[in-house]
């Protein structure tokens, strides 16, 4: 059964028009679609795999109430639920020379983490710092030996009030819409707020955008603990990750920078504002 075909099925059951249907992305969803009840209200209807699902409605239940994330509507069975339909576009989208404005991005990402993390939501460090990086062959002996040491410092750093980090905060995360950013698709994780921004800061470099990380860090309105060793490690992360996957044009964006840590740590986090 395909995805639209899925769609179909699901809404007849609960009463519900398929306006659209997109395939599920990157192993997160089996189907996305905009649906409509009989008085004519939007809504998301996803299909979440049963990978990621359950953690992914602990984060939408968490941040109820919370305006700087989509929404939970109503949750259904095997997975899926419905949220309020966002009217934007994912950062992701947006034109090359259009501007972004990450000083809303980073105000966001500050009310996003006002809630405390759930119990049973697992700690970043064990997502983002394992030893998987000894066999990173992509990178350079100098780029892996930075890596290792920024994650071995940020592992043995415990934070004492951990909060609920989105976990996947790139830009095809964040919708702009008319009132500000607003993040959907959580995969959520416990630990320090400098993951989120940090990750988020990495993608967008490695779409292009120059400059992310004061503006972001102006709107948040602080530098977090650790930021710049998570920071760092992301960098490396990231270009491994996209080595891998022969995304060329994000390797070529992320690479020259990634070369100018290398050279000098120190130089590079006061050049941009991480420290």
């Amino acid at each position: 059964m395909n995805e639209a075909d899925m769609g179909e099925k699901f809404c007849a059951r609960y009463g519900l028009e398929l306006v659209s249907v997109r395939p599920g992305a990157f192993g997160g969803s089996k189907y996305v679609a905009h649906v409509r009840d009989a008085m004519g209200r939007n809504f998301m209807l996803k299909q979440t795999t049963p990978e990621r699902g359950p953690m992914e409605v602990v984060a939408l239940r968490a941040w109820r109430g919370n305006k700087a994330a989509v929404q939970l509507v109503e949750e259904f069975e095997n997975g899926a639920y419905i949220t309020e339909f966002l009217e934007g576009t994912p950062v992701a989208e947006l034109p090359s020379s259009s501007p972004i404005d990450f000083v809303a991005i980073g105000r966001m990402l500050r009310a996003l983490h006002r809630s405390a993390a759930p119990a049973d939501v697992p700690d970043v460090r064990d997502r983002f710092t394992t030893r998987a990086m000894e066999a990173w062959s992509e990178l350079t002996p100098e780029m892996l030996e930075l890596a290792q040491a920024a994650a071995a410092r940020v592992r043995a750093y415990a934070p004492p009030n951990p909060v609920l980090l989105h976990g996947d905060v790139v830009p095809a995360n964040i919708i702009a819409t008319a009132d500000g950013p607003r993040v959907i698709d959580p995969l959520p994780c416990s630990g320090l707020p400098a993951w989120d921004i940090a990750q988020f800061a990495v993608a967008a470099s490695g779409r292009g955008r120059r400059d992310v990380i004061r503006p972001l860090l102006n709107g948040y309105g602080e530098k977090p603990p650790q930021l710049a060793d998570m920071f760092a490690w992301m960098h490396f992360f990231f270009l491994r990750n996209n080595l891998v996957a022969g995304r060329h044009e994000f390797v070529r964006n992320l690479r020259p920078l990634a070369d100018e840590l290398v050279r000098d740590p120190q130089e590079f986090s006061r050049g941009h504002g991480v420290v």
